[in-house]
Formats: C-alpha cells, sequence, structure tokens
C-alpha cells in the first residue's frame, strides 16, 4: 500500500512495498520525474510503474498501452492547480488539488488541508496508516497557469 499526496506542484510518497503482510522494503522509489519536465507517482503494483514510465516517456501512445496490475493507479502532476488519475486501464480523470490516493489518503488530505507540505502529509499519515511508511520522497514541477491535456 502507499500513502501518495500532491499540490499539484510537488508530488510526494512513502517508500514501503508490502507482499500481503509483509513489508519487503521501506526505501522504495515512487514518485519520478517523465522526461517532458511533469512529474509521476504510483500506487499499487511496483512492476506496472516501469510500464506506466515508459508509456508516459514514449508520448502516451494509444497503440501501445502498457498491461497494468488491478491495484495500479498513477497521479501525473504538471504545475498546475489540476492532476491526472490514471487507473490501471488508463482510464484518465482530471482532479481538483491538494489530492492524495493509497491508504493513507484520508490522512494526507486532511493534513493539506490544514496547510502541511504534500512531503509533511505523507509523513503524517505515516504515523497512523498502517500500510505507509520509510523514506518520503518528492518532486517539484514548475508552476504553470494551464494544465496538460492527458492524451496525444
Amino acid at each position: 500500500m502507499t500513502t501518495l499526496a500532491t499540490d499539484g506542484r510537488t508530488i510526494a510518497a512513502d517508500g514501503q512495498i508490502t507482499c500481503g503482510d509483509t513489508i519487503e522494503d521501506t526505501n522504495a522509489t515512487k514518485v519520478f520525474r517523465l522526461k517532458d519536465g511533469r512529474a509521476f507517482g504510483f500506487a499499487g503494483c511496483l512492476a506496472s510503474d516501469y510500464q506506466f514510465k515508459w508509456w508516459a516517456d514514449n508520448g502516451m501512445s494509444l497503440e501501445e498501452l502498457p498491461t497494468l496490475s488491478e491495484d495500479f493507479s498513477a497521479v501525473v502532476i504538471d504545475g498546475s492547480k489540476t492532476v491526472l488519475v490514471f487507473d490501471h486501464m488508463l482510464r484518465t480523470m482530471t482532479m481538483p488539488v491538494p489530492y492524495a490516493t493509497g491508504s493513507g489518503r484520508q490522512y494526507a488530505v486532511t493534513a493539506m488541508d490544514l496547510g502541511f507540505t504534500p512531503k509533511e502529509a505523507v509523513k503524517a499519515a505515516c504515523k497512523r496508516d498502517v500500510w505507509s511508511s520509510g523514506t518520503i520522497r518528492a518532486i517539484t514541477v514548475k508552476a504553470k497557469d494551464k494544465p496538460s491535456t492527458p492524451l496525444p
């Protein structure tokens, strides 16, 4: 499970990887910068994040859709006041910020509503959510007025 939080400019996530009821790692990277300057974070199956990153870095072609696990979701930020949320079938929703996903979502959104940064919000969520812990990483992108389009 995961806690991923964003304000549209910064995206942060915990580092815990869980397999069933076992913590496998607490130092995993779940946020990445894309070639075009945007950034994304993921929740769900670790193997799917690299497939999604390849797909996003290579133009999000509708001809070459990756196969992603059912529990996968990704949040793409571009510095605007909305984020793109992808599910495992690459259906896209545009959501307002602050936005969070994963098992610690409710804690992170509440923390951001109270003025916490995304990184601070993930840290707060890790105190209460048993499925989130470890190294917290964050990526910040340049602010922009208009959101990116989800697909080419």
